[in-house]
């Protein structure tokens, strides 16, 4: 019997597929990696946008009560390579960032704005960034909701410290006095000091699946703005798929299947000499690689865990051997026992009772063994 996720699952939206040949392989492109793009709609206190970032991040849509939110383009602030989320994400010089004021800057009646993030499906817990720039005359309350959508303590959100982008290598020209915010890391309130300055600013980096994160703008004086950064970093996976060319013929056209949390997020087939890759896809533990085996062939592992969190994934490979006679009689088998657990409703715990023995293709006394154990299941 076959897994069925390949053929079952249906691809995330979140992820832009290119094919393009990479070494000889048949390659994906994730396309994730880098600064998010932003889109904004709407009129003032009711903006709607999207956020993407590719890579099988999930789709992010935002709502906003703001006065004006704006996409900005980067060209006259960014956060340099030097810059303590840039010595990981890089420079988003040139790449856009999101603008949002207060719903009200007025000192007779000041008030705060309203933006949220919502996130398709959850958030990885790791190796994704936002940052909030030119917190200076005013404060912003940072909050989000977890996997199960309870809020999150402030801990959470994995606050990485505060710095002002407009210092350091390669950042931008800035004429007003610098400064940093301040943090709370129990309220979750990010602080200006009061005054209008340059490059205020804070980054983070949660460290638990999150499925939304809001941002509550509030006025100390002026008319402040502050500035909204997102970014990922993304690596590759790839392997090869070799064996049982005399049923198969080939290794090519194989399907090969990337999953996160159950659903496939991309899918390729071999090359002609059976590599495949999937690349620039966000980077994080909790992949699987699964292959679909070719008629005539069986694999002892047809699907792989995959973690890219700290390096690429390399070398992740199948090997194939042609289908035996036992191997059907597992086939049949385990089919046998899906059915009579479907079937059982009884307080006990199944997995442990219709667990087999291992078997060991080619060993007939492995063999025999299952066949005692199913016996003894049946007649329980």
């Amino acid at each position: 019997m076959k897994r069925q996720t390949m053929a079952a699952g249906a691809i995330s939206a979140a992820a832009i597929l290119l094919i393009s040949p990479v070494a000889g392989a048949n390659t994906v492109d994730g396309q994730g990696g880098g600064y998010a793009e932003f889109a904004v709609s709407g009129a003032a206190t009711n903006w709607t946008g999207t956020m993407s970032l590719g890579g099988g991040f999930p789709q992010t849509s935002f709502t906003s009560s703001a006065r004006t939110a704006q996409r900005i383009g980067g060209t006259t602030n960014w956060l340099a390579a030097s810059s303590p989320p840039g010595a990981k994400y890089g420079s988003s010089r040139n790449l856009p960032y999101l603008n949002v004021n207060p719903l009200s800057s007025t000192a007779a009646d000041p008030q705060p704005s309203v933006t949220t993030y919502t996130f398709s499906n959850p958030t990885p817990a790791e190796n994704w960034m936002f940052t909030l720039g030119d917190v200076d005359a005013d404060y912003v309350v940072v909050s989000a909701r977890g996997r199960d959508g309870d809020a999150v303590p402030a801990a959470a959100l994995g606050f990485r410290g505060t710095f002002n982008y407009c210092l350091g290598p390669g950042s931008p020209s800035c004429s007003r006095p610098t400064d940093e915010p301040v943090w709370n890391p129990v309220t979750g309130e990010l602080r200006g000091r009061g005054s209008d300055t340059d490059g205020a600013s804070a980054w983070f980096e949660p460290t638990v699946q999150l499925t939304s994160l809001r941002f509550e703008f509030h006025r100390l004086s002026g008319t402040p703005i502050f500035q909204t950064w997102f970014a990922t970093i993304a690596r590759d996976i790839n392997g090869r798929v070799s064996g049982c060319e005399e049923a198969s013929g080939s290794p090519s056209d194989i399907p090969v299947a990337l999953l996160r949390d159950g659903d496939v997020i991309a899918e390729t087939t071999t090359s002609a000499d059976g590599t495949y890759a999937f690349i620039n896809y966000h980077a994080q533990s909790g992949y699987t690689v699964e292959i679909d085996e070719p008629e005539g062939c069986v694999t002892d592992r047809s699907f792989v865990p995959v973690s890219t969190a700290s390096t690429d994934a390399t070398g992740v490979d199948f090997v194939l051997r042609e289908r035996t006679a036992e191997d059907d009689a597992i086939d049949e088998f385990t089919d046998e026992v899906d059915e009579l657990a479907e079937s059982l409703d009884l307080p006990i715990d199944l997995g442990t009772l219709l667990t087999p023995p291992d078997l060991t293709p080619g060993d007939p006394g492995s063999l025999d063994d299952i066949i005692q154990w199913k016996r003894g299941l049946l007649s329980w």
